[in-house]
């Protein structure tokens, strides 16, 4: 099982602490075998599902330029048209221009795979974060924005993604930086323990959505959107 690099403190950590129940556990099994046993089996056991968490499967990327694919697995939880002039997100006003927006919102349970990857071939001309706080009766969840440029077809147009936690052990990793230029399905970071990813694309644009409310994704592997050349016209 491949592991993702955005995780490699924490399933390191695991991996230590479980050595030092294994030796544990054989000093317990001289003076009782079976609870020895158990707790060994059980630090296995732990340690093979904490590593799941961190998994990273092997993904084929699709090539055909016209799809635009899943930033992250699970559940496409809600599609919503977002009027510029309405959107809170000053970045995300400015990103889009004249276009409304589209938002596409994936929410990941703990046994998806969490590891991010970008829905088609991206120049990032904007990053911003924020980190989750409270303040009296009001929580603002922790979150990591990229916006720039998508290209479809040789068709340029504005996107953005939104990674968001809403508890500190959700830790967000994301390792795209404004000025990177990326190709599409590449992993850019991940949502530790899993959380809600979301995708921001321009309205009335060539860019015709094909996933549904309620479908289950793959990231870099599901194709969420089409290329329509004669939207164009």
């Amino acid at each position: 099982m491949r592991l993702a690099k955005y995780g490699r403190k924490q399933w390191l950590t695991a991996t230590f602490v479980l050595l030092l129940l294994a030796v544990f556990s054989c000093g317990l099994m001289y003076f009782s075998l079976s609870g020895g046993c158990f707790l060994l089996a059980f630090s296995l056991l732990f340690w093979g599902m904490f590593l799941a968490l961190f998994r990273d499967p092997h993904r084929v990327v699709g090539q055909d330029k016209s799809e635009l694919v899943s930033p992250a697995d699970g559940i496409v939880k809600d599609m919503e048209l977002i009027p510029n002039a309405s959107c809170e997100d000053a970045q995300l006003r400015e990103l889009f221009g004249s276009y409304d927006i589209l938002r596409i919102g994936i929410v990941q349970s703990v046994f998806d795979v969490h590891v991010n990857r970008v829905p088609c071939a991206m120049n990032i001309t904007v990053k911003s974060s924020r980190e989750c706080s409270v303040a009296g009766k009001t929580k603002e969840n922790a979150f990591v924005l990229l916006g720039g440029t998508g290209e479809m077809e040789g068709t340029s147009f504005p996107v953005a993604l939104r990674q968001i936690s809403g508890s500190r052990l959700r830790r967000i990793v994301c390792d795209a930086n404004e000025g990177d230029i990326l190709k599409k399905g590449r992993k850019y970071g991940m949502i530790h323990f899993g959380s809600r990813t979301e995708l921001y694309l321009p309205a009335k644009s060539p860019v015709s959505i094909t996933a549904n409310i309620g479908e289950r994704v793959f990231a870099g592997k599901s194709v969420l959107a089409l290329f329509c050349r004669e939207k164009m016209d």
